[in-house]
């Protein structure tokens, strides 16, 4: 049974709901579990994993999307730890590029949910989002139960896509493979999974491994899967379950490293995205070769995917955005932020550097932070990525399934940690993005002889949007 979360219980009881955009918002929020349930299915999700398939099979009836349907979208579908959301967009892009209508499903959204859901490259009209999504709760509310949110708009997404009849469907899974609601897709052009890490351990296992083989649960049979060079002990369990289900298992070579500076990328971690995406649409096109190297800088000079190295300039602020959250993506982000420093007039003693952090969930800040210790700030904030003091029922970033308390105590201990690693970096915590925000223009107010200031979001998405909202209001 789907248990919503309290605050938005108003939203299926009481007066009767609208159905336009903000409507669809609030109905979508109530399908979020509180952090209670999620604790909870953690627990039983060894049992769960046993009714899993039925569940979405019965969602899918229900819906009355028919898989076959699903299947005609010649549909690419992407696992992995770090870059799958980056390789879905460059895959997105290249085809779309080549003329091929294109959908891509995607999570999570920085600041607007429609951005999950795109076609051509542009994000779902929220009108449109509201129709889709009140046809499939329509469908759903006949049978009772109603799916998570997750599960909901992912049904949303596949009803708009089969609509439109698009040529080619990029899916994103959400978590795992094996069990993700995504996994319905029974016959998939091409799947792909990019470089494993540790991450949603709880779920999907504490070792590579066991994580590798949640990621495999894509693969099906006469579908190609194209990956990454992996760790030896990942690279196994692909192999095999490749075998198993009788999917050829393709290793996407290494790119040139001059491309870094040719397409101005942030580092060797885009060419390992960027490979698997030429491979993917390689592989997916059925041709011999992957494209020329002039197609390449044409299609991705200066190709950014928000929230995923991404800088924005506010003078006097800098905004260096990513949304770093396992051990090898915040190297990354480490290595791309040092790069933009080297860059800057190292002579200039009034910049200051300041770092916004968060990490979610069951992340540790200790397996984070170390290499962050490289970038010599000067200020750490430590602040929750709620975006004001009360969530906004109708928005499509507020987050409710973790406690106010909860998050700010992580905080706190983000912050402790943090002070072990950098005793004498100045150190501030805050409830809010808001309030972090507000510092940093106080900070510039009664500092007038500060520089230039270069802030580093990191640590979580959901925090990286939530700055992101706050800039575009500006």
């Amino acid at each position: 049974m789907v248990r919503s979360n309290p605050f938005c219980v108003f939203a299926r009881r009481g007066m009767m709901v609208g159905r336009n955009y903000e409507d669809a918002v609030v109905e979508l929020n109530a399908l979020q579990s509180n952090a209670k349930v999620i604790a909870q299915a953690k627990l039983e999700i060894a049992e769960r994993r046993n009714n899993v398939h039925a569940e979405l099979a019965d969602l899918m009836k229900r819906s009355q999307i028919d898989v076959n349907d699903l299947n005609k979208l010649n549909v690419i579908h992407v696992a992995g730890t770090k870059g799958k959301g980056t390789s879905c967009a460059m895959t997105e892009r290249l085809l779309r590029s080549k003329g091929y209508k294109t959908a891509f499903f995607s999570s999570p959204h920085l600041v607007d949910v429609t951005e999950r859901i795109a076609i051509n490259g542009k994000p779902i009209e929220r009108e449109v989002f509201a129709d889709n999504f009140f046809e499939i709760m329509d469908r759903l509310k006949k049978g009772h139960n109603l799916p998570g949110y997750f599960r909901m708009l992912t049904l949303v997404a596949f009803n708009y896509f089969i609509k439109e009849k698009v040529d080619v469907a990029i899916i994103e899974v959400g978590i795992g493979g094996a069990y993700d609601s995504t996994n319905v897709v029974t016959k998939p052009r091409v799947c792909g999974i990019s470089l494993l890490d540790y991450d949603h351990v709880s779920i999907l296992g504490h070792t590579l491994p066991e994580i590798a083989f949640q990621k495999a649960g894509i693969m099906k049979e006469g579908s190609g899967c194209v990956t990454v060079e992996q760790e030896p002990e990942a690279m196994e369990v692909l192999k095999k379950k490749a075998v198993d289900v009788k999917c050829d298992l393709t290793v996407a070579q290494k790119l040139d490293l001059s491309l870094i500076d040719k397409l101005n990328f942030s580092g060797p971690h885009q060419l390992t995205n960027l490979g698997l995406a030429l491979e993917m649409v390689r592989l997916w096109e059925g041709k011999e070769k992957i494209i020329e190297e002039n197609e390449i800088i044409s299609v991705f000079k200066d190709f950014v995917w928000a929230g995923r190295n991404q800088r924005i300039e506010k003078k006097p602020f800098v905004f260096m955005l990513d949304g770093a959250h396992t051990p090898k993506s915040m190297e990354a982000c480490v290595h791309w932020f040092k790069k933009s420093q080297k860059e800057s007039d190292i002579l200039d003693t009034s910049s200051v550097s300041i770092l916004i952090f968060n990490c979610t969930g069951e992340r540790k800040a200790e397996t984070l932070m170390p290499c962050l210790k490289e970038c010599k700030f000067d200020i750490a904030i430590f602040c929750t990525t709620m975006v004001a003091d009360v969530l906004d029922q109708k928005a499509s970033n507020s987050n409710f399934t973790v406690s106010k308390s909860d998050i700010l105590k992580k905080c706190k201990e983000n912050e402790l940690v943090w002070s072990e690693l950098q005793p004498f970096c100045i150190t501030k915590t805050f409830p809010t993005i808001q309030k972090t925000m507000s510092f940093i223009e106080n900070f510039k107010t009664t500092n007038p002889s500060v520089g230039e200031i270069k802030i580093l979001v990191t640590g979580s998405l959901h925090l990286v949007g939530g700055v992101i909202s706050l800039i575009e209001q500006q």
